[in-house]
């Protein structure tokens, strides 16, 4: 995985490839924070995702993480 801090490479998965999607503890890693944090910038609208399947479980884009790190990162 890649450090926020230090750049702004797309998180990648085990296989080497760019993760789509990232857990709620994932993106919490990849931006050192809270799992908590997440949920709240989730809630608010200021981190996209999804909802996946059953409640609590959110699948957030790695481009959106890219974005929330980043916003004058144009979307494609």
């Amino acid at each position: 995985m890649t450090n926020p801090e230090t750049t702004s490479q797309p998180v990648e998965k085990a296989g080497g490839g760019p993760r789509r999607f990232l857990t709620i503890e994932q993106a919490a890693e990849e931006l050192n924070v809270s799992d908590a944090q997440i949920r709240t910038l989730l809630r608010a609208g200021e981190l996209r995702g999804i909802q996946i399947g059953g409640r609590g479980l959110w699948g957030i884009g790695a481009r959106d993480l890219e974005d929330y790190i980043d916003p004058r990162t144009p979307a494609p």
